[in-house]
């Protein structure tokens, strides 16, 4: 019982964490919390770590939904202002970042993995993961650390439309008023091919090894293509175009 309630209280953290204080879809968590609430009482037939990684699978769904709701009007809001397709916001943001929770994103508001220069003052070394040659490796790197969640997003949009190393995606940055009214496979499509070219020249798709001779190299993670379609398709992403809410949604998020 205890370990239950010590669970519940974990999920309102990672709410807090995402300042998901309104439009918080509270069926999901209740069902979630209901599940492994369930799972707990069969905790004689797990370790620790056993439940603890239980736990977060249950929840990683939970946390994305969560993420969507807490940005999505941000992301609306990029496409207003920089034609960036709110699709790929989200789903970079919720990859990159965890889904809002990592230590990049909790301590930095970067939720993109934007990295910065030497000398930058605002700036802070993390370890962080990169692919060298078709292998994972741990290594140091400096990031960008921003006053806000909404800087973060703003920051993403600039490099992804003006950055020299993006211009190769200028052709897909698609006004909100011609994005929503394309069908929904036109959407996925659009996304498919930003998505290939936002990863390394070379890719692993389908078990198979894909060059891209055009790759951004936003990302070198191999399998970036899949990772970032899956979200994508899984929670339907291409469907976020609506006209978000007549109020300044970027002053909530500080």
């Amino acid at each position: 019982m205890k370990k239950s309630i010590a669970l519940i209280i974990l999920v309102f953290l990672i709410l807090v964490s995402l300042g998901a204080t309104k439009e918080i879809p509270i069926a999901a968590i209740i069902t979630s919390t209901a599940k492994l609430t369930a799972e707990l009482k069969k905790k004689e037939k797990y370790t620790k770590s056993q439940l603890w990684k239980l736990h977060e699978e249950k929840n990683d769904s939970l946390r994305r939904l969560l993420y969507i709701e807490r940005f999505k009007e941000t992301a609306v809001d990029m496409q207003e202002r920089f034609n960036i397709i709110p699709a790929i916001s989200i789903a970079q943001g919720i990859l990159e970042s965890r889904s809002g929770g990592s230590k990049l994103t909790l301590y930095a508001k970067n939720h993109f993995g934007i990295k910065g220069r030497k000398g930058c003052k605002s700036c802070k070394s993390w370890n962080t993961e990169e692919y060298r040659k078709g292998i994972k490796k741990s290594e140091s790197a400096i990031f960008r650390r921003f006053n806000t969640h909404w800087d973060s997003y703003l920051a993403h949009s600039k490099m992804l439309r003006e950055g020299r190393n993006f211009q190769n995606l200028k052709a897909y940055w698609i006004p909100r008023d011609e994005w929503q009214r394309m069908s929904p496979i036109e959407r996925i499509a659009i996304i498919d091919k930003i998505v290939l070219h936002l990863g390394p020249k070379s890719q692993r798709i389908l078990g198979q090894k894909i060059d891209v001779p055009r790759g951004c190299g936003y990302a070198t993670d191999l399998y970036y293509y899949t990772k970032i379609m899956d979200i994508v398709l899984k929670h339907k992403l291409y469907e976020i175009w609506r006209v978000r809410e007549t109020h300044s949604f970027h002053r909530s998020l500080s």
